[in-house]
């Protein structure tokens, strides 16, 4: 499995790229309790434990590919004061995470690693799942006041 040098480079790009969003995500739910948006916290809370599953499906493929699992990354958490800049901040880090998503999978294919191809593909129709419900919750924002606003999960 050492041939799979690359492959591996790419799963600890993505794993960076989770742990950090992860991370953000239980900030902002913690955010979001505390603040009395409850429906919003449950559903940002279920969107933590999803990446912290995503992170140890990519840490099985690396350590099966014989490889180290590298969580170190150069991204940072960014915690917004307001409600819309933490779904904006969300929002930005999930379109991140799938292009990336994008991009390692085509390379995983082209080189017949159609396994981590598969993995990614999972994360990436996740990733968009709720990048789509994190856009219709920024329309909402837009449209309706704030102290109006009930966030549907």
């Amino acid at each position: 499995m050492k041939s799979f040098k690359q492959s591996i480079e790419i799963l600890n790009t993505i794993l960076s790229y989770e742990l950090v969003t992860t991370s953000q995500y239980i900030v902002h739910a913690g955010i979001y309790r505390n603040s009395g948006y409850k429906n919003l916290h449950n559903v940002t809370r279920k969107r933590a434990i999803k990446g912290m599953k995503h992170a140890e499906q990519l840490i099985d493929r690396i350590l099966f590919l014989e490889g180290t699992p590298d969580e170190e990354t150069t991204n940072k958490i960014n915690i917004g004061q307001t409600l819309e800049e933490q779904l904006t901040n969300d929002y930005h880090m999930e379109k991140s995470v799938i292009s990336i998503c994008n991009l390692c999978i085509s390379f995983s294919l082209r080189r017949g690693d159609f396994e981590t191809a598969e993995l990614l593909l999972n994360i990436l129709l996740e990733n968009e799942r709720h990048l789509a419900w994190l856009d219709s919750q920024l329309n909402n924002l837009k449209q309706l006041h704030l102290d109006n606003l009930l966030m549907v999960g």
